[in-house]
This record gives C-alpha cells, structure tokens and sequence, in this order.
C-alpha cells in the first residue's frame, strides 16, 4: 500500500468533535477504523482521488475538502451524504486551472465558508451541503478565513497594505474593514469568545472591534512571537516572544498581567504551550513545566527532553504524553532528540506520561516508560479513544 496518513481535525474545538474513531488515508481511499480495536467503522473505504483535508467533526457527519471539492461522509454509515464543487477530471490533457481551486477554510456549528482562487467566497451549510450564499472578494484571494457564530473574517491585500474584511456570517453583506496599515502578512486571525477577532503578525497582535474595524489594542515585541506557544484561557491569552518565557496578556486591554519564569534553558526548539482547566502546560527542548494561569507561578517543572521537533506533546486523560528517539549503542553518549535514526533497522522511540498535577512520571505499561518496536518512517503519535496510535510510513 501507500504511505498511509491519519487524518487530525484542522478545527478540533468545535461542539461535537470526538476522539473515538481514527481517520486514516491511503491508496485513494478514505477509512474510519475504531481506536480501541482497529477494526472498519465503515461498510466499505470511500474512494477519494486526492487526499482531503479534514476539516471538522458534526454530530452525524465529518467533513472534508480537496483543492477542488468540499463534501461531508456519514460518521455511522460512510457514505457520502453531500458534496460542493467537483474534482478536476483524471485526465492528463486537462486543464488543472478549469475548476476553481479551494484554498482556505473556516467551519463553524453550521456553516462551512471557503475561499478560492478565482477572488470567490461561499457559505455552505453543513446540514445539507446547500449554498447560502456567494461573494465576489475583488482582485487576489481571501486570505487567512475565519469565523465566529456572528462574523466571517479574511485578509487581503490592498496595495502594499493588509486589509481585513469583516463579513455578516447569516448574509455575507459586508459590515466594516479594519484598515492596519500592516506591511507584513498575518499569520493567523483569530476570533474570540467575547465577540472580537484577533489578528497575530510575527511582531505584533491587534484586537478588532467586528462592529466598526476599530483596533482595540496593539502589543508588539521587538523579537518574534513563537507561535506554538500561542494558547488562551478564560480571561488571557498567552503566548512567548523568547522562546523561553511565556506572558499573558488581558483579552480586554492587551495589558501584560504577568510573565513565567524560563522554561529550561535549550531553546533551540522554540517554546510549545496549551492551557488545560487552571494550569498553563509549557515544553522546550530540554524541559516540561506547568504554571497558574492566574499568576502564572510556577507548579512544577521536570528536566525530560519531550523531542519537541520530533512531535509536540499531547495532553491525555489528566497526563502529559511525550515521544523521542531512543538512544542506542555508541550513539548514546552524544545523541540529540532531532538526530537522524542510526540503526538499520530502524528506530526505536521511547514514549513517556507525566502527571499534570505535579509532573511525576506515571508507567505507560506496566514496566513503565514504553519503547516501541524499531520503526522505519515515523509517522505520528496519535490519541484517540484513551488509546495510543504509532503511524510507521506503511502501517
């Protein structure tokens, strides 16, 4: 077979999104297998010539998009219950710029909006797969697509100026635009729970009004922000422009409210985040630490190298799950988390869980950490239904 890919929710906050079922792509073929058992969730694989983004989870569907189609398959039975936009034809005299090409994306509880490359902006409704409605966006792509419940947002370029259009998510009507004057491109846009949208650019983040396009706040830094270190909480958000600090800052006022203490001292990796309930979770690449989210004092910290370029850590019932290459033979002296596998045959990764309340290492099995079997092509470290899922190239 080919190289087979698990497919992760690119919008995973969304109300129904689950963890049981693992979603895997390969040899032209969409599948749905449980977790727990590994076998097929689905009657037969649904064939998909080009393999998809996936987009979000609803309570009867998953949904997808290729370059040129946009559809949603049925979580129960596989089938495919609605489809936007058709795939370019398999022939190689074809004209690959015939049919407009999908290249950005933002899902909400209802609505699927989508931009393309023809200067084009759909809403689809992802009960029944219907256009809502249409938008001519002017010269050049909607960029960076975003949405709330209220509002659709996208930036696009005005001159040598980013301009951010804010939309009416029901109608599509425009309501304002939010003139920045910002020469450098956005990195992300970003709504938030009280109503206002975030824009983050690698030295600044801007708060904007929807209503009017005002910018609340602006806070800058004369580095770059590391943008995986990014997170939010009720009342904040966070995020480092040190590679080894983290601030949070007031969603209301841009106020800086405080600053943690480094986390470890190898900032080579740069600096990765999340908040879960009260607790801020940081790693770098030689240390795990925990912080308050109220004032950002320190709760434990542990010396263990999570492999950040390897993988990111993943948060898992009450535990911190990290995996990084094991070091074997003559290599173990000198060896570094990012080296290249040495052995022939293959390489062997050891897979550990930290306890989120005080950062002591919990077993994974019963003899503790676990080192897996020696693999060809990492793949992925995946969780889903309380289980843990290897993705080695083929298997």
């Amino acid at each position: 077979p080919d190289r087979v890919a698990v497919l992760a929710p690119a919008f995973d906050r969304l109300p129904d999104t689950e963890w049981e079922a693992i979603l895997t792509y390969a040899n032209g073929r969409l599948e749905a297998r449980s977790a727990a058992s590994g076998r097929s969730l689905w009657p037969a694989p649904v064939p998909c010539r080009n393999q998809p983004i996936f987009l979000g989870t609803k309570a009867q569907s998953e949904v997808f998009a290729t370059t040129r189609r946009l559809f949603a398959i049925s979580r129960s039975g596989g089938q495919v219950i609605w489809q936007f936009g058709t795939e370019a034809p398999d022939d190689p005299s074809a004209d690959p710029e015939s049919l407009p090409a999908w290249t950005s994306h933002a899902i909400t509880g209802k609505r699927l909006f989508a931009s393309s490359d023809r200067s084009e902006l759909v809403c689809i409704d992802l009960k029944d797969g219907n256009l809502r409605w249409h938008r001519e966006t002017g010269d050049g792509a909607a960029n960076h697509l975003a949405a709330d419940d209220r509002h659709v947002f996208y930036a696009r370029w005005q001159g040598r100026h980013n301009v951010i259009h804010i939309l009416s998510a029901e109608t599509g009507k425009e309501i304002a635009t939010a003139l920045t004057e910002e020469v450098r491109t956005y990195q992300q846009l970003i709504p938030t729970k009280d109503g206002n949208l975030l824009a983050v650019l690698s030295r600044s983040i801007l708060a904007i009004r929807p209503a009017d396009g005002e910018v609340l706040w602006r806070i800058d830094t004369s580095d770059h922000y590391v943008l995986a270190s990014l997170a939010f909480g009720v009342d904040g958000l966070f995020i480092s422009d040190d590679g080894r600090r983290i601030a949070k800052y007031d969603l209301d006022t841009g106020r800086e409210l405080w600053r943690t203490s480094a986390v470890g001292g190898d900032n080579s990796d740069g600096l990765w985040a999340e908040v879960v309930g009260m607790r801020l979770l940081a790693a770098s690449a030689d240390a795990i630490a925990a912080f308050d989210t109220a004032d950002g004092r320190e709760l434990w910290t542990t010396q263990s190298p999570p492999g950040l370029q390897l993988q990111a850590p993943i948060v898992v019932a009450e535990s911190l799950i990290t995996i990084s290459p094991e070091k074997t033979g003559a290599d173990t002296k000198n060896a570094q988390p990012s080296d290249p596998p040495q052995p022939s045959d293959g390489q062997r990764y050891r897979i550990r869980r930290f306890n989120l309340t005080d950062g002591r290492e919990s077993p994974v099995t019963e003899a503790g950490a676990l080192t897996t079997d020696p693999l060809k092509s990492f793949g992925g470290l995946f969780a889903r239904n309380r289980c843990l899922l290897l993705l080695d190239g083929q298997r």
